[in-house]
């Protein structure tokens, strides 16, 4: 499934409505023509033959597509059920609709595979779109060996526990191992129904681990430095965890690996690897003096080293130890494959590849591989690691930062080749597919890293990698336009646009003609004023449309290192005369009206949808007093002040003040209760706030930025219309999924076995 990036719902504009709307009207003789243009209500002859050529366009397409409407891959959604009946598949819901195209066009390889592990990880990809790890309980069940066992006990392939035995204490990894998707361990039965983590081993209990989570690639992105070789790969010096590609094939009948998830990268994983050295992995030159060694299993480097250190002292003659370069070739060399070491850095699968960076003048260098480039806890940046010298680059998957032993030459510099960053639903600016919203042609390309800005600009710009610019603006922190202007970045991109102004604190973007459009797509926008407090993103001047679409205008945060002062939080402001303002698949900062005595603001209509909007302390998220506000599919952090507002499916951790109760609307949505909100409808309203513990993370930064968790209140993850949850994952229709992907592991699983989902992610 193509998941978050699917765009087959995106319909081509074949132009049948006009080739027709145009062919009936030849036929129309010409006097009824001019009458029906000279008319008191000029126009209804024309209404009703466009009203015929759509009914005639919709009879072509249907015909052109007759072959195609008999392939489930090719088919419009309203024949999947037809094709379903025939071969008796039982339908998912309509509104999963790349699960319903799955489900239809694998049936017949699920009734194959029906009983089967793999069956139930196949259906969680197909159905839900979710990575998923299925694992027998009967199997990691603690209790005695006996003689049908065939064999001594197996040792688990990450902690090395004995099968069905007691846990190996020793293992540095044991705490990540337990409970989770790849469990090695064994535990006593448990006969409660699942909850949590109790309730999950017995012997007729299957534990299906579904990482629902996206992973999306970054490459060229600019480093955040702290000085003294300390890096984040966050360009704006948060900590992010950093992610698995995942990339498991569908075909694969294969147990899932630990590296084959989209799933957080853990410290002891990136350096988790074995060894078997040969005679071909040794320095030419110590061939000989390496053959104690030979087809020995190590499970750590420090073992591999020392063994190999110990045959050198064997021969008195020099050199007694490994010199670093021979280190690092054996290390390299002698790395078994299956690994999740070999599969995360670089010189393994390319299709798990997850971390790949290099030391060198361009980004073409070579990457630092396995032997080079270490996991490492980062938390204290100038702690002792007590690391060897062959290592040239420390990571910290977990948060994102880089640690280089040695410094930088001048011409050397750190790049990012390739990383991976998590998220629930794309929203906001993103590497994920924006191919349908640009233009293909008719942009003007930004190669510097400083455009200029400081003259009136129109038209189109396009950033095209993930780079952080640093537009010039003049000396009053104005950017004016002349005419429409499109700021977006090319697909599967997401450049980080840094804006520093010395006024206060504050950047506009200020319109000098009428009647303009403004058009903002794919940035990552932040205002760094003189000072450390929260800036302003002032969009003023007569508009007729802006349109702000992919976009983040940074919420603010902390940096990785207190020294380098915090992030400040941007205020989207909106004065002058705007017609319409729409903000689509975004997060905010706080957004308010720039109204003054002298200026009380002219905003018709602000739209906003599938958004986050944050605001921390006693600062509005939203305070739009004239404008008329629709929000559609939004969470907000922070108050919602409105003079008119229709809402629908929006979650308010704050209270909702709208002056105007008598219109607008209040449908399926949820916040804190004391405001005043109008003609709510399905609505729940809680006395003390949304309870604890309803969001993932409230850290913009995080994965689980803004979503929902297992234990917030029914009528949030199920309150939506339809069923679906509450805010600004709507769309991601988790519940539909998961009841969808129950029904069908009810229908394939055997009568005697129970599928339990555990949601890792």
């Amino acid at each position: 499934m193509s998941g978050p990036n699917n765009n087959s719902s995106i319909r081509v504009d074949d132009g049948f409505e006009r080739h027709y709307a145009e062919k009936i009207w030849a036929l129309i003789p010409e006097v009824y023509r001019n009458e029906d243009g000279v008319a008191v209500r000029a126009g209804q002859l024309r209404a009703l033959v466009e009203i015929l050529a759509k009914q005639a366009a919709i009879a072509r397409r249907s015909v052109d597509r007759l072959r195609a409407d008999t392939r489930a891959d090719e088919a419009d959604d309203w024949a999947i059920p037809y094709i379903g009946a025939l071969i008796g598949a039982r339908p998912v819901s309509a509104l999963n609709r790349p699960g319903q195209r799955a489900n239809l066009a694998r049936t017949i390889l699920y009734r194959r595979r029906q009983g089967t592990v793999r069956l139930l990880e196949l259906l969680a990809d197909d159905i839900a779109d979710w990575d998923g790890v299925a694992s027998e309980s009967f199997k990691r069940l603690l209790r005695h060996w006996h003689m049908l066992d065939g064999g001594p006990p197996i040792e688990g392939t990450i902690t090395r526990s004995p099968q069905w035995g007691y846990a190996d204490l020793r293992n540095v990894r044991i705490g990540e191992a337990l409970n989770s998707a790849h469990d090695d361990l064994s535990h006593a039965a448990e006969f409660r129904r699942h909850r949590g983590v109790l309730g999950r081993y017995n012997i007729q209990k299957v534990n299906l681990h579904l990482f629902r989570q996206y992973a999306f690639p970054l490459s060229g992105i600019t480093p955040f430095p702290f000085g003294d070789g300390y890096y984040t790969l966050d360009p704006s010096g948060r900590d992010i965890p950093l992610f698995q590609v995942g990339g498991r094939e569908s075909r694969d009948c294969t147990a899932a690996r630990e590296w084959e998830m989209r799933a957080p990268i853990p410290c002891h994983r990136l350096n988790a690897a074995s060894f078997r050295p040969e005679r071909a992995h040794a320095p030419v030159e110590l061939t000989d003096l390496l053959e104690p060694i030979y087809g020995r299993h190590f499970t750590t480097e420090a073992g591999l080293l020392e063994a190999a250190n110990a045959a050198l002292t064997v021969n008195p003659a020099m050199p007694n130890t490994l010199s670093d370069a021979q280190v690092a070739a054996l290390i390299q060399a002698a790395m078994e494959l299956e690994t999740p070491r070999h599969h995360l850095l670089p010189g393994g699968d390319p299709a798990t590849l997850s971390i790949a960076l290099s030391v060198a003048p361009d980004f073409s260098g070579p990457a630092l591989g396995p032997q080079h480039l270490y996991g490492a806890n980062l938390a204290e940046w100038a702690a002792d690691h007590g690391i060897p010298s062959w290592v040239r680059a420390l990571v910290d998957p977990q948060r994102g930062r880089v640690r280089l032993m040695a410094p930088l030459t001048i011409a050397q510099v750190l790049h990012v080749q390739r990383i991976y960053y998590g998220i629930f639903w794309p929203i906001g600016a993103g590497t994920h597919d924006r191919a349908s919203g640009l233009a293909a042609e008719g942009f003007t390309p930004l190669a510097l890293n400083e455009p200029d800005f400081t003259e009136p600009i129109s038209g189109e710009f396009r950033f095209m990698d993930s780079r952080t610019y640093r537009p010039l603006i003049a000396a009053n922190g104005v950017i004016e336009t002349n005419g429409n202007l499109f700021l977006t970045a090319a697909n599967g991109q997401r450049p980080y646009v840094v804006i520093n102004t010395r006024v206060n604190n504050s950047v506009t973007l200020h319109s000098t003609g009428e009647d303009a459009e403004l058009v903002i797509d794919g940035l990552w926008l932040a205002v760094i004023g003189t000072d450390s407090g929260d800036t302003e993103l002032r969009i003023e001047g007569a508009w007729r449309k802006v349109t702000l679409r992919n976009i983040t205008i940074d919420p603010g945060g902390e940096r990785a290192s207190g020294s380098a002062g915090p992030i400040p939080a941007v205020t989207l402001v909106f004065g002058g005369a705007i017609d319409d303002i729409v903000i689509d698949s975004a997060i905010t900062g706080p957004i308010a009206e720039a109204v003054t005595s002298l200026d009380p603001g002219a905003t018709d209509t602000v739209s906003i949808r599938n958004a986050i909007v944050f605001s921390e302390g006693g600062t509005p998220a939203l305070l739009l007093r004239n404008a008329q506000l629709s929000l559609d599919n939004a969470t907000v952090f922070g108050n919602l002040v409105a003079g008119r507002l229709i809402a629908s499916q929006v979650l308010v951790d704050g209270q909702v003040l709208v002056e105007d109760g008598q219109s607008g609307c209040f449908r399926f949505s949820a916040a804190s209760a004391g405001g005043r909100v109008p003609h709510p409808y399905e609505s729940h309203f809680f006395p003390d706030g949304l309870p604890a513990g309803t969001f993932v993370s409230r850290r913009f930064g995080d994965p689980g930025y803004a979503q929902i968790t297992e234990i917030a209140p029914p009528e949030i993850r199920t309150g939506g219309e339809n069923d679906t949850e509450m805010g600004a994952f709507n769309r991601a229709l988790d519940p539909i999924k998961r009841a969808d992907l129950a029904a069908k592991l009810e229908e394939f699983m055997p009568i005697n076995a129970i599928a339990q989902l555990v949601f890792e992610t």
